[in-house]
C-alpha cells in the first residue's frame, strides 16, 4: 500500500478484508504508531489460517509478540490451519536451538545447514508470511523467511518510518538510536 494508512483501528478489519486467503499477495504497510498495521496484519493472519493456511506471524521484539500470541488466544476460532507467533529470535532457535547472536554472520548458513539435514516432513513450510515492525529487524530475516515460506507464499509486511527502535546498518547489524 503506497500510501501511508491513516484509518482508526476500528476499520482494520474491513481494510484487512481487501487480502483474502487464496491469491498470492506481497504487500507492505506503512504508517505511524497507532494507525492499524499490527491489528491488519492480526486480521489476514486470522483469515488465512481459518482458510486452512500455516501462517507465521514475525515481530522484532518479544514483547510485541507476546501481546500477539495473547490476541490470537483471544480471537483464533481456526480449526483448519495455525498460527506461529515469534520475535526475530526465536524464529531462528526454532529452527537451530543452538544460534547465537555472535554467530549473526553465519545465521543464514547455519540455517540452511540445519534445514538441509532434516527430512521434508520435519520441516513446518508457511503459506503466509507476516512481518510486523520491519524497521527494526535485520536483513537476515527476510533470507531466513524464505527458507520456510511455499514458494507461493503470501508476505504482509508493516514497518513505521521514524520508529525504530534500532538502526540497522548496511551490514544487517543494529545499533542504538
Amino acid at each position: 500500500e503506497k500510501q501511508e494508512i491513516s484509518r482508526s483501528v476500528s476499520q482494520s478489519k474491513d481494510y484487512a478484508s481487501k487480502y483474502p486467503a487464496g491469491p498470492q499477495y506481497q504487500v507492505s504497510f506503512e504508517g505511524a504508531p497507532g494507525t492499524g498495521k499490527t491489528t491488519i496484519l492480526r486480521e489476514i493472519a486470522l483469515a488465512h489460517a481459518t482458510a486452512g493456511g500455516n501462517v507465521l506471524h514475525i515481530c522484532f521484539n518479544k514483547t510485541l509478540a507476546a501481546d500477539q500470541v495473547r490476541e490470537y488466544q483471544y480471537l483464533n476460532k481456526s480449526d483448519f490451519g495455525f498460527i506461529d507467533v515469534r520475535d526475530e529470535w526465536a524464529f531462528y532457535k526454532s529452527i537451530e536451538p543452538s544460534v547465537v547472536i555472535s554467530q549473526k554472520d553465519q545465521l543464514l548458513e547455519i540455517l540452511k545447514k540445519t534445514l538441509q539435514a532434516r527430512e521434508a516432513r520435519e520441516i513446518v513450510y508457511y503459506d503466509t508470511i507476516i512481518l510486523d515492525e520491519s524497521q527494526d529487524c535485520s536483513e537476515n530475516i527476510f533470507q531466513a523467511l524464505q527458507l520456510v515460506a511455499r514458494p507461493n507464499a503470501s508476505w504482509f509486511i508493516a514497518y513505521g518510518s521514524g520508529q525504530e527502535l534500532h538502526n540497522i546498518s548496511s551490514n544487517g547489524s543494529a545499533t542504538a538510536p
